[in-house]
């Protein structure tokens, strides 16, 4: 089924707005293109991606500049510049002509996985490791170091990732790092070697931060080929405590994966492949992923707390225009949603209202994806397109990012066709509907607070009825690998001289939120939610 054109879209429209082009410059006069994205509790940016001598995005010639970047920003008011100018950071792993024997040795945190530790530093494990050697001939494998940074400091640490892909390398490159919560984080997937020969890692192993060591989970052999993705696969830990099983995986074949951590067999192999998979099918080559908003009242909204929507995916394939839920209690695949417009390499946002944004990527043909589009679960998984046009097309290695004011940072990204264009050295502000209304306002709330223990928020303006903790995310290659949308139960509520304080409750465990950082959100009856205060949650 081919797509339909942008021109032809019948979606209901929502009122949208993109900020002018902002350009990101490195203090040295360079251009910064962005390639992941992490939000830090202190409200900055941290990216990691390449610098270069020009703006404008094609493939590196030779004898222009292509290296490791990584840097960081404090997002700016609405009117913002039409260029900033970045605070850039040396990679801890970075080596640019490292001798070792007979081979120069480069390696980046590029294509490595990250997301944010429970004390708020972000985690970041393999990458790319390149040997070229004397004679000529570059060979790719993937990166075994693991490193922190804490907000001002990198730190690469002593422990390397421990278990071996299936050239009997232990490195990965398009590693998957998946909050647990017991706060330890499982790393799934990537691959040991790269060039010349492809060569997944399938082995899962989790890190330790206690004592900052990586221990094997399940060998090469052990895990389900149903974990693979070429990019990063889609893992998300599983949101009951008294759950048999610890994590959901879906990779691309689209066939969903239930493992426990720590027991190497126990792996829940459902057979159940996205809707319209033919046979030999990889349907979430270049999908995205995100887990649904977790509400107190389960399956309210027609689906129960851990289900997954995945949207785009592979050219050709019926999963290229549409958008699947898939409902881990029920077993089942939902209805599907059609987009109506091919979506590859497109990114997922869950935003504060409870809307499901797909941001980014590109068609086969037509410009489709230059709108944004929303999936409202709470109305039966109706589809929207956003009015305005975003202008650039932000096709592979776009970064799509959620900020404690509600908008959106959506950058980087390649064309349409991947092997003459370079990532784009600029970003735009995404402002969904809910930036053009009034408010309310978070006046008060704790920096800290304790699983299942009540708290009290102090709130103004227009009435809120409904408290949300998303995490703060961290985003490559269309997937948030520390995306999660949690309500609260509120207690009680009064009003006195135009405030109105809520005693709400904390979520009840780990499994619930995993431990860390969080925006805290209020909303309103008519989905209208505050700006985010960032607390964090133990």
């Amino acid at each position: 089924m081919v797509p339909a054109a942008a021109e032809t879209v019948t979606l209901p429209v929502m009122p949208d707005a993109w900020s002018p082009e902002i350009v990101f410059r490195n203090p040295d006069g360079t251009y910064a293109a962005p390639w992941h994205a992490s939000l830090m509790p202190d409200g900055r940016v941290l990216f990691i991606g390449v610098e270069r001598e020009t703006f404008e995005p094609g493939v590196p010639t030779e004898g222009t500049v292509t290296t490791p970047n990584a840097f960081t920003m404090r997002p700016g008011p609405p009117a913002f510049p039409g260029e900033v100018v970045v605070d850039e950071l040396a990679q801890p792993v970075a080596a640019s002509g490292l001798r070792v024997d007979s081979f120069t040795v480069f390696d980046s945190l590029d294509c490595s996985g990250h997301a944010l530790l429970a004390d708020g530093r972000l985690l970041t494990v393999g990458g790319t490791r390149g040997f070229e050697a004397d004679g000529g001939g570059l060979t790719i494998t993937g990166l075994p170091t693991a490193t922190t940074y804490d907000g001002s400091t990198w730190r690469r640490l002593e422990a390397e990732v421990g278990a071996p892909g299936k050239s009997g390398r232990a490195g990965r490159w398009y590693p998957t790092v998946t909050k647990l919560a017991d706060g330890r984080m499982l790393v799934t997937g990537g691959f040991d070697s790269v060039t010349p020969d492809a060569l997944p890692n399938l082995s899962t192993e989790v890190f330790d931060p206690g004592t900052d060591t990586f221990v094997a989970d399940s060998a090469f052999g052990q895990t389900p080929f149903d974990v693979y993705a070429s990019d990063y696969p889609h893992v998300f830990t599983v949101p009951y405590a008294a759950a048999p099983v610890d994590v959901m995986m879906i990779g691309e074949t689209g066939v969903p994966l239930l493992h426990k951590v720590g027991e190497p067999t126990n792996w829940d192999l459902t057979g159940l492949a996205r809707p319209g998979s033919r046979p030999i099918e990889f349907p979430n080559h270049g999908a995205t992923a995100a887990m649904l908003p977790l509400r107190v009242e389960n399956g309210r909204w027609g689906y129960a707390n851990g289900s997954v929507l995945v949207a785009g995916g592979a050219h050709g394939s019926t999963a290229n225009h549409s958008a699947d839920v898939f409902d881990p209690i029920a077993r089942q695949w939902l209805p599907r949603v059609d987009l109506q417009v091919g979506r590859h390499h497109g990114t997922a946002v869950v935003l504060p209202d409870s809307r499901m944004l797909v941001v980014a990527g590109h068609e086969e043909h037509g410009d489709g994806t230059r709108r944004a589009q929303y999936v409202d679960p709470a109305s039966g998984f109706a589809a929207a397109i956003g009015a305005s046009d975003g202008v650039e097309m932000r096709g592979y290695h776009n970064v799509a990012l959620l900020l404690p004011d509600g908008r959106v940072l959506v950058g980087g990204g390649r064309d349409r066709v991947v092997g003459t264009s370079g990532e784009k050295a600029s970003f735009r502000y995404y402002y969904p509907w809910y930036m053009f209304t009034e408010r309310p306002r978070v006046v008060e709330a704790p920096t800290e607070v304790a699983y299942g223990r009540p708290f009290s928020v102090v709130t103004a303006g227009p009435e809120a009825t409904e408290f949300v903790l998303l995490a703060l995310g961290s985003v490559t290659h269309s997937f948030d690998q520390n995306q999660r949308s949690v309500q609260l139960r509120v207690m009680t509520s009064t009003d006195a001289r135009g405030r109105r304080t809520s005693t709400v409750v904390a979520p009840p465990d780990g499994a619930t939120a995993p431990p860390g950082h969080y925006m805290l959100v209020a909303v309103t009856g008519g989905r209208v939610p505050s700006e985010a205060t960032i607390i964090r949650v133990s």
